[in-house]
């Protein structure tokens, strides 16, 4: 199991790729080569995604532990 902060930078690490992704993308090329960049993208942003519903889910499970002990 992936511990908060390795989660937390899959999410910063994606982040930037994205960013940098959005910056290098020529529209002008060819298309097999802009929708496999396009496909990585969609890739890493769903592990993102996964990574940021990991955090979330540990968080509602912390919660909910601290209110049972009330």
């Amino acid at each position: 199991m992936m511990t908060d902060e390795e989660l937390k930078r899959i999410v910063s690490d994606v982040e930037k790729r994205l960013i940098a992704l959005e910056r290098e993308v020529e529209w002008d090329k060819p298309a097999s080569e802009a929708f496999t960049r396009i496909l990585r993208f969609s890739i890493d942003q769903n592990r993102a995604i996964m990574a940021q519903n990991e955090l979330i889910l540990r968080e509602l499970k912390k919660l909910a532990e601290s209110l049972d002990k009330r």
